[in-house]
């Protein structure tokens, strides 16, 4: 067998230490017998000659001569050409026979498995068409059904509230005779906005509120909706949390402000001045204080007087 199909063997180290032979060689003849059997294994055999046995192994030729001779009397003759060593061999077939046996059950096993894989894949494609077809009948049934509905549902509002609730048709053609044109003003809308699903669905909301053919009601409209596209909310990550703008009709979100709107900036009060200049710590200063601080700078001078210079004690007594 090639060498690179058993790149290994067994060393029993209890058989090898107590081989006689073995017992009586010295460290420079132990080293070379491992080395021969080493080439056995991966060769075959070596051939019976020191100084090719030098360079096979890569070995001092003297250093091999000196040791051979011991070594040569754990080898036999090969029956091809050469020295081989009987254990060696023994140990060659165990390992071939085990080698095949494990060969076989490794391919019987990926035949089950491939065969295992097959099936399941054969199953899991049939199911997959199976519930492809279920899906596509419950979802044609369900289309079908939602579409009587929603017919049913607009042939009443057109007979119950003709004149309350116009159609699509009759606002747009309403308001392009008054020379708003609701149908532009949606395309504005809605390329503006980030969440651009259930188109049909937003124009028909569109339509049907109040006023929107009507001038105020769209700058209404568009100032709300301005204001939520520039939030901070709608802008996350282009419009990942910006809900359809048929959603947005129907919750009447332009009425509303976006959550993270600024209110807008008090006008600061004017610093104090004293009569050194600009006070730095005039903005601390209470209301309170700053009025009787006003007060007192309004009112006039009073005249001060001159305190009374206390009179000498001899001036007090009365003289005699």
């Amino acid at each position: 067998m090639p060498k690179d199909k058993l790149p290994y063997y067994k060393f029993w180290v209890a058989d090898f230490e107590l081989d006689p032979n073995v017992r009586v060689m010295t460290l420079e003849e132990v080293g070379l017998y491992i080395r021969i059997l080493n080439r056995i294994w991966m060769d075959g055999s070596v051939p019976d000659d020191p100084s090719l046995i030098a360079r096979l192994i890569g070995a001092d030729p003297e250093e091999v001569k000196r040791g051979y001779p011991r070594v040569r009397e754990c080898l036999v003759e090969s029956d091809t050409s050469g020295l081989t060593h009987p254990r060696l061999e023994l140990e060659r077939q165990h390992a071939t026979a085990r080698a095949s046996k494990l060969k076989t059950a490794a391919k019987v096993r990926w035949k089950e498995q491939s065969n295992a894989n097959a099936m399941h894949d054969d199953d899991a494609h049939a199911m997959q068409m199976q519930c492809k077809s279920n899906a596509n009948a419950m979802h044609d049934d369900d289309a079908h059904a939602m579409h009587l509905q929603c017919k049913s549902i607009h042939n009443q509002n057109q007979n119950q509230n003709h004149s309350q609730s116009p159609s699509l048709t009759e606002t747009i053609s309403t308001t392009r005779d008054s020379g708003t044109d609701v149908g532009q003003f949606f395309e504005e809308r809605f390329k503006k906005h980030p969440n651009k699903n259930q188109r049909n669905i937003a124009l028909q909301y569109m339509a049907v509120i109040d006023g929107i053919e009507t001038r105020e009601v769209q700058q209404r409209f568009s100032a709300g909706h301005d204001a939520w596209l520039n939030s901070e909310l709608w802008r996350w990550k282009y419009g990942a949390r910006a809900p359809t703008l048929a959603q947005f009709i129907l919750d009447r979100g332009w009425e509303y402000p976006p959550p993270d709107t600024q209110p807008e900036p008090s006008v600061l009060k004017p610093l104090n001045v004293s009569s050194l200049g600009l006070d730095p710590y005039a903005e601390y200063i209470p209301d309170w204080q700053a009025a009787l601080e006003r007060e007192s700078s309004e009112k006039p001078n009073s005249p001060i007087e001159a305190p009374k210079k206390p009179q000498d004690a001899a001036e007090e007594l009365p003289r005699g």
